[in-house]
């Protein structure tokens, strides 16, 4: 049990050192680390509990939370984070930031450029969150042999073998806190890096929005162009067809009918009511909740915004078409007169 502590402690400062940098790779990193700490952390408490479960069997009473605990000592790191809050070991506000942190975790995996502007922000509040987690932990036993020392990083946190052998739960607080205050979280400060990089989404989809309606084949206003970016797609999904097909489409143009019948979630352009929660985003103090409103943003929004980054490739393509065509053309003329 005393090195699993210990290499908590390890990772805990690994990942301090990264954020130090204060740039999105290292905060990547960090990211990383904090959310492994995590996850660790909470599988302990789950077995913790089983221990104890397992103690009181004697007692011929079912634990209360058999299923849950069952869940948590699986490998779904949501049901350890719902087992906590559970137990009353975290609130259901820091559950959920816990939550949402380890989503962007999976997402650096995949489309980590997509939050590379929020990168250190992001990881200096989930790193922080991990350290007071970590400190929070009630540390029930710990194993030591004699002569055994501890890793470099740790050993930077903790007084001695005497410490380790009398007051090991203590000095692990200690540590755990001692930590958490190189993190240099500011609430205010992270919900402004996050409604910066709201900011900067909504002027690029603004942008994207005007330009299909200028150059698209057919010119269409804002609102038309929000509707076709949703319609298009729908029409290659099953969900587009069976619902052509319950609600009475016969004949016509099928992109028009949908168009003008589907409960489209963005019926008009949808960048002023954006920027309007950017703008809450902004003035947001509560950490946890700046991070809830920007996760909801960004789900709520991942549909239409990657319909409009396929819509502009494709404007893209024609405009380059036409301007090929055209080159075409006066060469063509060019010869006709020579």
């Amino acid at each position: 049990m005393l090195s699993q502590f210990s290499h908590t402690i390890e990772q805990l400062d690994l990942a301090a050192e990264h954020l130090s940098h204060g740039d999105a790779n290292n905060a990547r990193f960090a990211l990383m680390l904090s959310d492994n700490v995590v996850e660790l952390t909470l599988h302990q408490l789950a077995k913790d509990t089983q221990s104890r479960v397992k103690a009181n069997a004697w007692m011929r009473e079912p634990y209360e939370h058999e299923k849950p605990l069952a869940k948590a000592l699986g490998r779904w790191f949501e049901e350890k984070v719902r087992f906590a809050v559970l137990l009353g070991k975290l609130s259901p506000e820091i559950g959920e930031s816990i939550r949402v942190n380890h989503l962007f975790r999976n997402d650096i995996y995949h489309v980590g450029l997509q939050h590379e502007a929020i990168l250190p922000a992001l990881a200096t509040f989930y790193y922080d969150l991990a350290c007071q987690l970590c400190a929070d932990y009630e540390v029930r036993s710990w194993g030591y042999s004699p002569g055994q020392k501890l890793p470099d990083r740790a050993a930077k946190y903790m007084k001695g073998e005497r410490s380790l052998i009398f007051d090991f739960p203590g000095e692990y607080r200690k540590a755990c806190l001692a930590l958490k205050a190189k993190s240099a979280h500011e609430p205010i400060a992270f919900a402004e890096a996050l409604a910066s990089h709201m900011d900067s989404v909504v002027e690029q989809h603004d942008k994207w929005i005007d330009y299909i309606s200028r150059n698209a084949p057919r010119r269409e206003s804002r609102d038309q162009v929000v509707i076709g970016c949703q319609s298009w797609p729908l029409l290659f999904t099953e969900e587009g067809r069976d619902f052509c097909r319950k609600n009475g489409f016969k004949k016509g143009n099928l992109v028009t009918w949908l168009e003008e019948h589907y409960p489209f979630k963005f019926k008009s352009d949808p960048i002023p009511a954006w920027r309007k929660r950017a703008e809450r985003l902004r003035r947001e103090k509560n950490a946890h909740t700046a991070l809830k409103m920007y996760r909801s943003f960004m789900d709520d929004t991942a549909d239409l915004r990657d319909a409009l980054g396929d819509a502009t490739s494709a404007v893209d393509n024609y405009v380059e078409e036409q301007i090929e065509r055209m080159r075409e053309a006066r060469a063509s003329t060019r010869e006709r007169g020579s």
